[in-house]
């Protein structure tokens, strides 16, 4: 059995400045008892072998974080974050929390805030953006709603990370002040997702290929960077969606210019006279050209053998793979469900890898199920 280790730490822990260290403190026996009854809700979720028509003898391992309580790999960051912020001293009694999210991330927050006792508060694209049901999943679990205003803060991942910087500000006057766990800038997530790499490296003896999405960088550094450190060989293939090139950019900054003048990166900051409407067709999974802000995206440079762009403003991912079909097509006839966008275009890729090797192995994330969120 191969132990992995965390990725190199690129990023700060959510407690390391040291005014918060001077309020460290211990976790009292009930805060320790919701913290082990979360832990114990994070499931060995299934490494499922593909019964789908895969070329060469080659083999497509996904790994099926769907099946976590929340649907999504951030039922195993979530608790741990929180747990760090009891042991800071941002407790609930001084303090509410808030945190951003393209749908998936802001459930799994929302239920380990409740279980904490604490009172939050998720900022999402506007329901023009994503599905009514991922906004709906998020709000069943008791944390408030809050969207970024176009005019004020703008579109997509800078327009909700803008409101979200109000609302702290704004929560400055309140009783209890906002705070967020900023999970995809503190290195404390990459710890926590550990685990789900290891339960891979645990059922398998060689991996080829690992396809993942660089989103905030979690995954992609959390997950593909100690696969690879375990097995020798193993080529990390990222996939991007081109209307949202962050890592391509960092990799290949000359093309910058050439996507601003083509129109597919869109305005930063756009003005009321310059309004474009963006929507997300890949959640999770745009950076919005933003990556340098991401410590874990800029960590996995290094790391990433290849890049593969998809048409997101055209379902790429929905184009037919084998005999007419889609890879929704193919799961579902073969395992009864069908996957995000996201997980959709992972698989494709790694279809498509399979096309050019022989008898490799391919390993890749279902993030979410396309039932019920999108």
């Amino acid at each position: 059995m191969k132990r992995l280790i965390p990725a190199e730490k690129k990023a700060p822990g959510l407690c390391d400045a040291g005014r918060r260290r001077e309020f460290a403190r211990e976790l009292t026996t009930e805060e320790k008892f919701i913290f082990d009854g979360l832990m114990a809700g994070i499931r060995r979720t299934n490494l499922l072998k593909l019964d789908i028509p895969v070329p060469n003898g080659n083999r497509i391992f996904a790994k099926c974080e769907f099946e976590q309580l929340t649907g999504s790999h951030y039922d195993r960051v979530y608790p741990f974050l929180v747990k760090i912020l009891l042991e800071g001293g941002f407790t609930p009694e001084k303090y509410g929390l808030v945190e951003t999210s393209s749908g998936n991330a802001s459930i799994s927050f929302a239920r380990a805030c409740n279980a904490f006792g604490y009172e939050s508060w998720a900022v999402l694209p506007r329901s023009e953006e994503i599905s009514a049901a991922r906004i709906k999943l998020t709000s069943d679990e008791g944390t408030h709603i809050v969207h970024p205003n176009p005019l004020v803060d703008g579109y997509g991942l800078p327009g909700i990370a803008k409101r979200m910087l109000r609302l702290i500000r704004e929560s400055r006057d309140w009783k209890k002040p906002l705070w967020s766990p900023d999970h995809s800038r503190v290195h404390d997530s990459i710890e926590s997702i550990l685990s789900l790499a290891q339960e891979i490296a645990d059922e398998l003896d060689s991996i080829d290929f690992f396809v993942g999405i660089p989103g905030n960088g979690t995954t992609l550094y959390g997950v593909g960077v100690p696969l690879k450190s375990a097995f020798h060989g193993m080529q990390v293939v990222a996939v991007e969606p081109y209307s949202n090139p962050g890592l391509f950019l960092l990799m290949h900054p000359e093309m910058k210019n050439i996507y601003m003048a083509k129109g597919d990166l869109p305005e930063i900051a756009p003005s009321p006279d310059s309004i474009h409407e963006y929507k997300i067709r890949m959640p999770g999974s745009g950076c919005y050209g933003l990556a340098d802000i991401f410590p874990h995206i800029v960590a996995s440079v290094p790391f990433v053998d290849s890049i593969r762009q998809i048409d997101d403003k055209n379902a790429e991912w929905e184009k037919p793979m084998h005999a007419g079909k889609s890879v929704n097509d193919l799961l579902l006839e073969a395992h009864g469900f069908k996957v995000g966008s996201t997980s959709a275009a992972s698989l494709m890729v790694a279809l498509e890898i399979a096309e050019r090797v022989h008898d490799k192995t391919i390993v890749m994330i279902f993030y979410d199920k396309l039932e019920g969120r999108y």
